[in-house]
């Protein structure tokens, strides 16, 4: 593809291949915004309970009352944002029971 916009331009309108405009190319839908924030807070909560829970089980940081179950519920929170980020709504309807 060339470089330059012209040739581009020229490039593509002899070619006639649709061009898909870059604010097509970013634009996600409403619904769209909502799945990605929302596996993307799953995943910032659940390494932060992950790096929190290590932290603290190895001794760097006292915390009382953390245990074990603070890395399970890290790995809840990846499987539940991984199912998020495929669309599914079971995984989002447990998500918000997770965090309620």
């Amino acid at each position: 593809m060339p470089r330059h916009p012209a040739v581009a331009y020229l490039f593509l309108v002899r070619c006639q291949i649709p061009v898909a405009t870059d604010f097509e190319l970013r634009s996600l839908d409403l619904r769209g915004k909502h799945v990605t924030r929302a596996w993307m807070a799953a995943i910032i909560s659940g390494g932060l309970s992950l790096i929190y829970g290590l932290l603290s089980l190895i001794g760097v940081i006292s915390a009382p009352g953390v245990n074990v179950w603070i890395l399970l519920d890290a790995a809840i929170l990846g499987g539940l944002a991984y199912g998020v980020w495929r669309r599914s709504r079971v995984c989002a309807v447990l998500l918000v029971i997770m965090g309620s």
